[in-house]
C-alpha cells in the first residue's frame, strides 16, 4: 500500500460468503455473492500519519463488497 508517499506491504484477508440466486433490476436471473476483507496498518510508525483520530494505534480497515454473476 502506498500512502503519504510511503510504500509498505499489507496483507489483506478475504472471506468469501456464498450467495443466493435472485434477479437484478431488469428481472434477469443472477447469483449474488459477497466478500469481506480486513487489514491493519501502522499509520504513524510506518506511514507518518499524525492525527488526533489515530494517535499511535494501528488502523484496521474493514471492507465488504457484493458481486453478481448472470445465470
Amino acid at each position: 500500500m502506498t500512502f503519504n508517499g510511503v510504500t509498505s506491504d499489507v496483507y489483506v484477508f478475504f472471506q468469501f460468503m456464498p450467495g443466493f440466486d435472485g434477479t437484478d433490476r431488469s428481472g434477469n436471473p443472477v447469483r449474488y455473492s459477497s466478500f469481506q476483507a480486513s487489514f491493519d496498518f501502522a499509520a504513524k510508525a510506518v506511514y507518518g500519519i499524525e492525527s488526533g483520530h489515530v494517535g499511535d494505534a494501528d488502523v484496521t480497515v474493514h471492507a465488504s463488497f457484493q458481486v453478481t454473476k448472470p445465470l
